[in-house]
């Protein structure tokens, strides 16, 4: 369960951190407006390696463990010129990505 703000918006931090959440957030809301939009959580959220990077630098928590980020959701790197907006899906929707070596 994600915790959220009156607005529904999910919190990540305190305002200090703010700044450095931006990309979580965004994150965050995706997994969100995708439960909105299909009635149920997303498998998997593509991201590609800046959201990656950024996420590593400033939330260096979210890996440890091998936990899945947020419950239940899987990260997917995929390549920047594919993707240039963090995506959630459901593994039998998933997009099919060119081979990348």
């Amino acid at each position: 369960m994600l915790l959220t703000n009156r607005r529904g918006n999910v919190n990540t931090g305190t305002t200090r951190q703010r700044g450095h959440s931006v990309m979580l957030d965004h994150i965050l809301q995706c997994v969100q407006a995708f439960e909105r939009e299909h009635n149920t959580s997303p498998e998997v959220v593509y991201i590609n390696p800046f959201h990656y990077e950024g996420l590593c630098r400033y939330h260096p928590g979210l890996f440890e463990g091998h936990k899945p980020f947020p419950p239940g959701v899987r990260l997917v790197i995929v390549p920047a010129n594919l993707l240039t907006h963090p995506e959630a899906a459901l593994l039998s929707d998933a997009r099919s990505w060119p081979q990348v070596a």
